[in-house]
């Protein structure tokens, strides 16, 4: 899988791009990122980091392969002694000085929260890159993001990795299929849980999916909802959903709201449940939804045409 790195918006002014072409280029940065903003508070060691990655393991093998060496052979470890010193020095020695950081699952999680201004990702992981920066709970903004080749060694050859997910296939038919979704939702049923499909509108997550499962939620994946308020196709596909759903006595909730403007156009268009950055950050016990953003969605509440579903 092709790895790229995402570059928000900010740090463009400032005409860095050139650096960011190599690992060595990107440490040097990070390190006078942090630097600049260590400067700007009487306290001492407080500057912010510049860039997450994820994969580490994936950064190992590129960045030996390209500078010409290999860390496996054979099915054994062995690292050669100069390259892994350049990969620890433009990995490991930025996290301890506190020029990079990772917090959270995901490092665009991190860009969301404002952690950081730059990030290596998955061309699959793309559609994740946020969209806005979430001060606090009841403040955010909207942010731009530039999309770079991935970075190599000074001196090193290209190489990308193409990644997948170790896979077995067996041959099966689609009543064998059917046969087991009904005996998962029987169990379901039994213990009194409900279905919710994610990440609709993605993947394996698409229409045909919702008619053979029939669950009791369906989450819009974030992917449509993000900057849904500035787009009439996103508006028209959610829209036509919650109809769908409305008929199949299922409930939508709209995925990574981060925006007020997104909250209200959601809300509009019939959304059951909302769920996002706008309104409360992730953790292990959420904190309440802030007043501003109850209030926006009380107004858009009381805004909207009548959409419940119908009576049983």
């Amino acid at each position: 899988m092709k790895k790229w790195i995402a570059l928000c918006g900010a740090v463009l002014a400032l005409g860095l791009l050139a650096d960011l072409e190599t690992f060595e280029g990107i440490t040097a940065t990070a390190r006078a990122y942090y630097a600049w903003t260590d400067s700007l508070t009487d306290a001492p060691d407080d500057g912010k980091a510049f860039l997450g990655r994820d994969a580490m393991a994936n950064y190992c093998i590129i960045g030996s392969r390209q500078l010409g060496a290999e860390v496996f052979g054979d099915g054994t470890l062995v690292p050669d002694k100069d390259v892994f010193r350049r990969l620890w020095d433009n990995y490991y020695v930025p996290y301890i000085n506190g020029w990079f950081t990772a917090s959270g699952r995901f490092r665009s999680d991190s860009a969301r929260m404002g952690d950081i201004v730059a990030l290596v990702g998955s061309s699959s992981g793309s559609i994740y890159f946020p969209s806005a920066v979430s001060v606090s709970d009841s403040e955010s903004y909207r942010i731009t993001c530039t999309v770079l080749p991935a970075p190599i060694f000074a001196g090193g050859e290209r190489y990308a990795v193409q990644q997948g997910a170790g896979m077995c296939v067996i041959k099966s038919d689609s009543a064998t299929e059917d046969d087991a979704t009904r005996l998962k939702q029987q169990r379901c049923q039994r213990f009194g849980m409900h279905i919710a499909m994610d990440d609709f509108g993605t993947g394996y997550s698409n229409d045909s999916v919702l008619f053979n499962i029939s669950p009791d939620f369906v989450k819009v994946d974030i992917g449509i909802i993000r900057g849904i308020d500035q787009d009439k196709n996103r508006q028209t596909l959610f829209r036509n959903l919650v109809s769908l759903c409305r008929e199949m006595r299922v409930q939508v909730i709209a995925e990574g709201v981060e925006t007020a403007e997104e909250l209200r156009t959601v809300v509009a268009l019939g959304a059951d449940y909302l769920q996002g950055y706008y309104l409360s950050r992730p953790a292990f016990q959420p904190a309440p939804v802030s007043e501003k953003a109850l209030q926006e969605l009380r107004a858009a509440w009381n805004s909207r045409e009548e959409t419940t579903l119908p009576p049983s």
